[in-house]
């Protein structure tokens, strides 16, 4: 099974003062729109990525929106683990996540129809380390459906008795899905790496990075 996700951008860049930065965010947010995720599901694994396929090669602004929205990193999840994938610290690296990140989901009874499926929209938070090393909630929404019974969604969002058709972890960029494909074949294959990091390694190496760049001025 595959789904294809594409991203809508709430748009703020007409808001800044300056036009050539306006016109350099408006070209990021149209970078950032253009670009297409696949989730493939199999045998209880699922790898959500970006199809680099797709990309326009050494382009800045296709450069800066995957940055933007987690498109360097892949998402690997089997029965085992769950594994965030991707250059980290200088190294092609897999951060342990934790499976019951998103454990604490809030259901409503609020619906809406995303690709001819009833979805129900479901709200949690998480917290994570800011940029400048202090500790933040992070708020999700995603909208699942019951009718596809599948633990999965975009980025690493998972825990819902449904599969998410739409969510996000930052407000300004939300993941939905365009297009499901039941009967792909299509083999997944767990991403490469050299070093794993459980999530509070990572975390702790995170807040030291941040430290050293602050304390350069």
């Amino acid at each position: 099974m595959r789904v294809e996700y594409n991203i809508f951008v709430m748009k703020d860049s007409n808001q800044l003062e300056n036009k050539a930065a306006r016109i350099k965010a408006q070209q990021i947010e149209r970078a950032i729109e253009a670009l297409n995720f696949k989730l493939n599901i199999k045998n209880n694994a699922s790898l959500f990525k970006l199809d680099e396929k797709l990309l326009r090669d050494n382009d800045w602004n296709y450069s800066m929106a995957k940055s933007f929205v987690s498109g360097k990193y892949q998402y690997y999840t089997d029965l085992e683990q769950k594994l965030m994938i991707g250059d980290i610290f200088g190294e092609e690296s897999a951060i342990l996540q934790d499976k019951e990140k998103y454990s604490n989901w809030n259901i409503t009874k609020e619906t809406k129809t995303i690709l001819d499926f009833k979805c129900f929209k479901a709200t949690t938070t998480y917290e994570e380390i800011g940029n400048r090393g202090e500790p933040k909630q992070i708020y999700i929404e995603a909208w699942f459906t019951p009718d596809i019974p599948i633990n999965a969604g975009p980025l690493d969002i998972d825990g819902l008795p449904g599969l998410i058709l739409e969510g996000y972890r930052n407000p300004r960029y939300v993941f939905k899905a365009s297009n499901i494909n039941f009967d792909t074949e299509e083999e997944i294959v767990k991403p490469k790496f050299k070093m794993m990091l459980s999530n509070q390694e990572y975390m702790e190496k995170l807040s030291e990075v941040i430290k050293e760049i602050r304390s350069r001025g």
